[in-house]
């Protein structure tokens, strides 16, 4: 078993059936969240969710903290909870 401890600190990211809990630490930029997204698989294109972000005014609005999120689910679904 790795050392957890050891490694980059990166969001933390827990899967469960198609529920995916997604963290949102101080000073992520809507960018590194985006392309934090993508990494998971939960969104196909990191520049594009990024300027829905920005476009629609989410980007000033995202929250820190931990979300539950769905595979599957649109960026409205996505928006919406990052910034509850």
């Amino acid at each position: 078993k790795p050392d957890l401890k050891k490694q980059p600190k990166k969001p933390e990211v827990k899967v469960v059936g198609g529920k995916i809990n997604f963290s949102i630490t101080a000073g992520m930029s809507s960018e590194k969240v985006a392309a934090s997204l993508k990494n998971l698989g939960l969104i196909d294109n990191s520049t594009e969710f990024n300027k829905y972000l920005v476009n629609n005014g989410y980007a000033s609005k995202i929250k820190v903290g931990t979300f539950e999120l769905q595979t599957g689910w649109s960026y409205s679904q996505i928006a919406a909870q990052l910034v509850k």
